[in-house]
């Protein structure tokens, strides 16, 4: 009886012990969702207002400089000022604390690996669209990289805000909505890469009308139908975003409903967003609202999916 008091006693005093660099991980893990959202934000808007080649180096602006305070470069520099000396070692930190706590957050620290290789992809792609002059490949890599660097950095700060090993009660099976987030998820990845494909491509025009392409649903030759096809996976993303919701709502998981009413909320947005934008004729405030509603409804589809495949306990417990 002694002994299994004091090693309870052992293993509580070392929890405890662990609390403030728990706590460290859990808000620098956030703060580091908050930054790369703003960056990938910061990114589609100097594609929107054509500011990819306004530094025509890599990786300074100009060839003394990273960041040029005046004239037409300035959104490209202060996006790799963010990149680089900001988000960059900030992850490395994060990613130091995910090491550091994987005994009391190991399902956090096995996802931080994919933060690392996306990283390295990322940081690789962000020299290729320099050298391959913003060509339309090249910018859908890259924000399609960076939206999957994204979701692996939303999918630790999930898990490291989820129950400790030593706080870890009778789990639960995954809810039965946990196939659908997945389908959405990989839908809305899917419709706004296809999304910067089509801005960078300058097809975004190519289809005048709503809800055919002038007349015709399949388009006529591949800037149309590359167009259509951007719409068809916007309302893919709809229909099982409506699915996803639907069995959210049916589930046991209190703590996934009003998420999953946000996500399907920013669908709607999504969808009328677009449609504003080709009825507009693609007025740059509302295509910039359009690219930073994508990823917020990617990332919030994300924390849903996170929490329903990977935390399927009632209510996570605080450290």
């Amino acid at each position: 009886m002694e002994t299994q008091y004091r090693s309870s006693f052992a293993a509580t005093s070392g929890v405890r012990s662990a609390v403030p660099r728990v706590v460290a991980f859990r808000w620098l893990a956030a703060f580091l969702v908050v930054c790369v959202y703003l960056l990938a934000t910061l990114g589609s808007w100097v594609r929107i207002n054509n500011d990819g080649m306004s530094c025509p180096t890599w990786p300074n602006c100009s060839a003394n400089s990273l960041l040029t305070l005046h004239g037409f470069p300035f959104l490209e520099s202060l996006h790799r000022l963010i990149a680089g000396p900001i988000v960059g070692p900030l992850t490395l930190v994060v990613l130091a604390l995910a090491w550091i706590n994987r005994r009391e957050l190991p399902q956090a620290a096995r996802a931080a690996w994919a933060v690392i290789g996306f990283l390295v992809l990322q940081i690789a792609l962000g020299g290729v669209t320099i050298f391959a002059s913003n060509d339309p490949p090249s910018v859908t890599a890259h924000w399609t990289v960076g939206m999957l660097l994204l979701g692996s950095i939303i999918a630790v700060a999930v898990l490291a805000w989820g129950p400790t090993a030593f706080e870890q009660s009778e789990r639960r099976h995954a809810v039965a909505a946990t196939p659908w987030l997945w389908l959405v998820a990989l839908a809305a990845l899917v419709t706004t890469a296809m999304g910067a494909y089509v801005s960078s491509s300058g097809f975004g025009l190519t289809c005048a009308g709503f809800p055919s392409c002038n007349g015709h649903w399949f388009g006529l030759a591949w800037p149309q139908g590359a167009q259509m096809t951007h719409r068809a996976l916007a309302y893919a993303v709809l229909l099982t975003a409506l699915l996803a919701l639907v069995a959210t709502l049916r589930g046991e998981r209190g703590d996934l409903r009003a998420v999953a009413l946000i996500a399907a909320l920013l669908v709607v947005v999504q969808i009328g967003l677009g449609v504003a934008n080709v009825l507009g004729r693609l007025p740059t405030p509302l295509r910039e609202a359009h690219a930073a509603n994508a990823a917020l409804l990617y990332a919030t589809y994300v924390v849903l999916l996170v929490r329903a495949a990977f935390l399927p306990q009632a209510r996570a417990v605080r450290t």
